[in-house]
């Protein structure tokens, strides 16, 4: 009786924290709602309502970094609540970790009808990741535990087109169709199955379908022409495919669409050369064309140009560093987990920089700093790898605002929030260009990194891995702390016991006069663990 009443207790007293943090969030007021969060997982530890809630915040506010983290706790402390494992899969999947987005995908299944949303991310990730049988697999057993053989088919179509099956893909696609006659989106796809299994012209074959089957919708004559230009490509018929796209343009609005089929069908045909100028023009019009960009990446890549490609993905990049994908881009063609590796500026020039700003502070605040989300951060570190120049808070401020405008949403912190993080992001990247461009050390920057884990920069020598820690700098109070710890991949060094003497406006920053001073520290620290710091490092 009493633990059902402590339990019934507990209950009201999480209910009233979570509806107090959703009136803050509706409010645009979302310190305090994490703030409220926090409050109640202090009387309720790892309560699973309450770090759900968290979570979702953070996904709000679009800091994926802190959202995986607490979705990381919540699969620890409760394994058995499965939608945990969908909503990390979904930033998985964000972060282009396919593998473990498949993992978190599959353990959020429970071979139940409320499966369905989670299968609706599974099965297009396999068959695009080329694992369409085991896409088959999980379909049909679902069709077979839920006894609903339509279950899926039109996914089920597509499984089997990746596999070869391409009479029983054309199947299944008119069986989808023939249940749901009046989807325009579903008869141009099973048109465009048709192309691989059919001798008609897709223009034909919908004649026909058009006289017999009750309730089709009209296709207008721009999606026929479309039809008709893949029917044409897959036949090698080129010259035709080519001036029925002439057509199309004739009497189209979207010309980029067109232009962009005419490159396609000029490399195809061979004209490899002219097709590739003709996508490079498009790729600078639109650098988000993913399409263009793969082939492109594959011709140059091909030729053992890859050096190129990069440069000239770079240039096109220059004048949008806000163009977040494009960065992401650029970091996966390098395969560097350094977020700066492709920045030329060394430290004096990074400093020069620094000096132009008129930075205020009184000192650092992580309130501040953890209010912050990541995609600020990783606008100002593309702006800094690619454009090689560190744009001001107001630059910086517009620059964000017009691309979260483009996707419907507004910054969740203002400008005074940003002015306030910026001095503190400008010292974490000051200690990366100090170390790179005065030590011999290999040297990291990873906007997660410090944006989690309050890490500024990863150095690396030999079988030694250094986490430049600011934990000291944020919290004054954390210097009783040891100043060099292990750490899950090395030692983590909590940057403090030397004073920066280097004061441009208002902040201190280290100078490049105390690098020997610092190096000099950080190998008394490592004598203290048994280890050394090579002697070369000691000497810069």
């Amino acid at each position: 009786m009493d633990s059902t009443l402590k339990q019934i207790a507990e209950t009201e007293v999480t209910e009233t924290y979570l509806a107090l943090a959703r009136e803050f969030q509706d409010q645009q007021l979302y310190g305090k709602a994490e703030e409220t969060i926090f409050l109640a997982l202090e009387k309720f530890p790892n309560h699973p309502f309450l770090l759900s809630r968290l979570s979702t915040l953070y996904l709000h506010l679009d800091m994926p970094y802190k959202a995986i983290g607490i979705l990381d706790k919540l699969i620890q402390h409760h394994p058995r609540i499965t939608f945990t494992y969908f909503l990390r899969g979904k930033l998985n999947q964000n972060r282009r970790r396919f593998d473990s987005a498949i993992a978190d995908y599959e353990s959020a299944l429970s071979d139940s009808a409320k499966d369905s949303q989670v299968l609706q991310q599974l099965l297009p990730l396999l068959i695009s990741r080329g694992q369409p049988e085991r896409a088959l697999k999980t379909i049909s057993r679902y069709q077979q535990t839920l006894n609903q053989p339509n279950l899926f088919a039109e996914l089920e179509a597509e499984a089997l087109f990746n596999v070869g099956e391409n009479v029983a893909a054309f199947k299944r696609m008119r069986e989808v169709l023939m249940s749901r006659p009046d989807d325009k989106r579903l008869l141009k796809r099973y048109l465009h199955f048709s192309i691989r299994t059919s001798k008609k012209n897709p223009r034909d074959l919908y004649n026909i379908l058009i006289q017999s089957v009750p309730g089709l919708p009209q296709l207008s004559e721009e999606d026929l022409i479309d039809l008709e230009v893949d029917y044409l490509i897959e036949r090698n018929r080129f010259s035709e495919a080519v001036a029925a796209i002439n057509e199309g343009s004739k009497i189209s609005k979207r010309q980029f669409y067109w232009r962009k089929r005419h490159a396609l069908a000029t490399y195809r045909r061979g004209a490899v050369e002219e097709g590739c100028d003709a996508l490079m023009a498009l790729f600078e019009e639109r650098s988000t064309d993913t399409e263009i960009r793969d082939i492109l990446e594959q011709h140059y890549c091909g030729q053992g140009k890859k050096e190129r490609w990069l440069q000239i993905v770079r240039d096109i990049a220059k004048p949008q560093t806000g163009n977040l994908g494009l960065f992401d881009y650029i970091r996966e063609l390098t395969g560097k987990q350094d977020h700066l590796h492709i920045c030329e500026l060394n430290y004096s020039e990074f400093m020069k920089m620094v000096e132009d700003f008129n930075l205020v502070r009184s000192r650092f605040l992580e309130e501040t700093f953890q209010r912050m989300p990541e995609y600020i951060l990783e606008s100002l570190t593309a702006s800094i790898a690619i454009g090689g120049t560190v744009p001001s808070t107001v630059d910086l401020w517009t620059q964000v605002t017009r691309w979260r405008k483009r996707i419907g949403k507004s910054p969740s912190f203002t400008i005074e929030n940003l002015d306030a993080a910026f001095p503190l992001w400008l010292f974490a990247f000051h200690l990366y260009f100090l170390f790179k461009s005065h030590s011999e050390f290999s040297v990291r920057f990873d906007s997660g990194r410090l944006v989690k884990d309050r890490i500024a920069c990863i150095l690396a020598i030999d079988d030694l891995c250094i986490e430049v820690d600011l934990s000291i700098i944020l919290r004054p109070e954390s210097k009783r702390l040891k100043e060099l710890v292990k750490s899950s991949n090395g030692f983590r060094w909590r940057l403090g016991g030397i004073e920066p003497d280097l004061m441009l406006h208002e902040v201190n920053f280290y100078s490049d006069r105390q690098m020997g001073e610092l190096l000099d520290r950080l190998a008394e620290l490592l004598e203290n663990t048994g280890k050394s710091l090579p002697r070369s490092k000691k000497e810069v």
